[in-house]
């Protein structure tokens, strides 16, 4: 009979705080991931006068 052992990689931490608590935070591990590298790479106030967008008229 096997024993049930206790894998510590496995085994996350959630966090219940609301992520308007931690913005910076989850924002920052963002940054750090490859999508946040691709976000960062992207001229984004470049784009929008290039496009003309107008957001004003979304809100």
């Amino acid at each position: 009979m096997t024993k049930i052992r206790r894998i510590s990689e496995f085994q996350h931490e959630f966090s219940f705080l609301r992520a308007s608590e931690n913005f910076e935070l989850y924002f920052n591990q963002f940054l750090l991931s490859d999508l946040g590298k691709i976000y960062t790479a992207i001229p984004w106030d470049d784009l929008v006068s290039v496009l003309r967008l107008d957001f004003t008229e979304i809100l």
